[in-house]
């Protein structure tokens, strides 16, 4: 599965909004300013690489392919050797894989901050496997990707390409309707005259969009192989799903209020 680029979207959405910037800054994209969520994260609930398309290369592999200067031989089990590849971030070459890692640019533990903490166990795993937005994922030196964490804007910004980086932060977390507080607000109107803000692009992904609902990302889901469940009831584990009475599905989640896990109703 070679990724391909975003479909050109112009950024509109529909969302309640803390900042509204000046008349001449009107098309700045409608973020939603909110209080990041402080409860435990588990990197384990967004899943792993996968193979989407069982052509034998995992995610990982799929992006060091597609973003190498010097295509890589593929070799048995997607080994990649003979590539060379360009870190965006720092401005270094590379010939390993070894000294590569994978950055999703908006971190995952910086996603459940932003309201992943509520999605489904399938939403998590399409957000750490997103290969249709080439902006989502990207090939940088592994030390730059240790230094950089799980920090949002305000915390850590590349040494290159900065605007670049804010613009491709912005569009993520709109396309996955992921809220910014006010440190990363501050950070986008600091950079709004010099960069592009206002002209981003991105395929917004509408089962993502505030008040979709646990489980309306993922019509295809079996719900006769889900598990009957009383709504408000202690579960386990977190981010599993379940099916009231009702019909209606619920996923196990703490609330920003209560920090234990029950079937809530998204």
């Amino acid at each position: 599965m070679r990724r391909r680029t975003a479909t050109a979207l112009t950024l509109l959405l529909a969302l309640p909004i803390l900042f509204t910037p000046p008349a001449a800054h009107a098309a700045l994209p409608n973020l939603v300013v909110a209080t990041e969520y402080q409860e435990k994260y588990d990197g384990k609930l967004f899943g792993g690489w996968i193979d989407a398309d069982s052509d034998g290369c995992p995610t990982r592999q799929e992006v060091l392919i597609a973003e190498s200067i010097k295509t890589p031989n593929i070799g048995n089990k997607c080994s990649l050797t003979g590539g060379k590849w360009l870190s965006p971030y720092d401005g270094k070459y590379h010939d390993r894989t070894s000294t590569l890692a994978i950055d999703h640019l908006v971190p995952k533990a910086e996603a459940w901050r932003s309201g992943a903490w509520k999605w489904t166990v399938e939403q998590r795993q399409a957000f750490t496997n997103d290969l249709e937005d080439s902006r989502a994922l990207n090939a940088i030196t592994s030390l730059l990707n240790s230094s950089k964490s799980d920090k949002d804007l305000k915390g850590w910004l590349p040494e290159k390409g900065k605007c670049e980086y804010i613009e491709n932060w912005v569009a993520i977390k709109a396309r996955y309707s992921l809220t910014v507080d006010e440190g990363e607000m501050a950070v986008i109107k600091k950079y709004y005259k010099t960069c592009s803000i206002a002209s981003i692009s991105v395929v917004i992904l509408p089962s993502f969009k505030v008040g979709a609902g646990a489980g309306a990302s993922s019509p295809d889901i079996d719900t006769s192989k889900l598990p009957g469940v009383t709504p408000g009831a202690f579960c386990s584990p977190n981010g599993a799903l379940g099916i009231s009475s009702k019909g209606v599905i619920y996923m196990c989640a703490i609330s920003p209020t209560e920090n234990r896990n029950r079937w809530r109703r998204n």
